[in-house]
């Protein structure tokens, strides 16, 4: 009788034993000493984010400060990560900061870089404990391929209506109308020359009539005026024609160069 009533006195202290270990652990997971060491910040980013993970790193000049203790995506917007970072709080972080993902080396473990912001004020409040996020170059890359193959395609279509026959026509017949201009400039270069020498033989002319005591100048003159009329008549299309292109070119260079284009 004795003998039982050790055995239950000895069950009795041991399952109070195990009850109070068992309610001790469960006290001490429901309360964690990282709110005391450390502040949490968020991420929200619509970047792609391979690489990461819970408990992924997270340094500050090569310096390991925290860790990723949460991702997923953000409930109220779609397609949004939302990443929850802790960063031990003697580590100030100023606003507007950045976490950028990097590596080590080519093919090492990724990690999240704390680059600070310069501004003044520092993360002291839940509602600010926002930072902004960098993907690594090869994020950057898959983010603007989008936007660089828009802008080549662009490129291209231009590249197509600037080559295409039309246009191609249109320079031809523009540089075949500045061979032309070109060539009557030539012309009326000649014309000024001989304009020239004539002037200088009717004034060697004159001299000659007027030491043999001829003055008929009417007689003189004639084939030189009639000569000077018909090139300055040469002059005065060249220069009208040249105006025309000039004009044209000053109002709308495109169109004088490449032709009016069909909408």
């Amino acid at each position: 009788m004795e003998r039982r009533i050790n055995f239950l006195f000895i069950g009795i202290i041991f399952f109070s034993i195990l009850s109070a270990l068992v309610l001790f652990i469960i006290i001490m997971g429901r309360f964690s000493f990282d709110d005391k060491e450390y502040r949490y910040y968020r991420i929200y980013t619509e970047n792609e984010i391979s690489g990461l993970g819970i408990n992924t790193p997270v340094r500050y000049k090569g310096i390991t400060i925290g860790s990723i203790s949460h991702i997923g995506f953000d409930k109220d917007r779609l397609g949004v990560v939302k990443i929850i970072v802790k960063i031990k709080k003697i580590i100030p972080v100023r606003k507007n900061s950045t976490l950028a993902v990097d590596s080590q080396g080519l093919a090492g473990m990724s990690y999240l870089a704390l680059k600070q912001s310069k501004e003044n004020d520092f993360i002291t409040d839940e509602k600010d404990a926002t930072l902004n996020f960098e993907p690594n170059i090869f994020g950057k890359l898959t983010s603007k391929a989008s936007e660089v193959s828009d802008e080549v395609s662009v490129l291209l279509k231009s590249l197509k209506i600037l080559f295409s026959e039309n246009n191609m026509k249109n320079i031809s017949d523009t540089l075949e109308s500045i061979n032309v201009l070109s060539k009557n400039l030539k012309d009326m270069q000649l014309e000024i020359t001989n304009i020239t020498n004539n002037t200088n033989a009717l004034v060697k002319s004159l001299n000659e009539q007027v030491q043999n005591g001829d003055f008929n100048a009417k007689e003189i003159l004639n084939p030189f005026l009639m000569r000077l009329d018909t090139s300055l008549n040469y002059m005065d299309q060249f220069f009208k024609r040249g105006g025309n292109i000039l004009d044209k070119f000053e109002r709308d260079p495109y169109n004088t160069i490449f032709g009016e284009q069909k909408k």
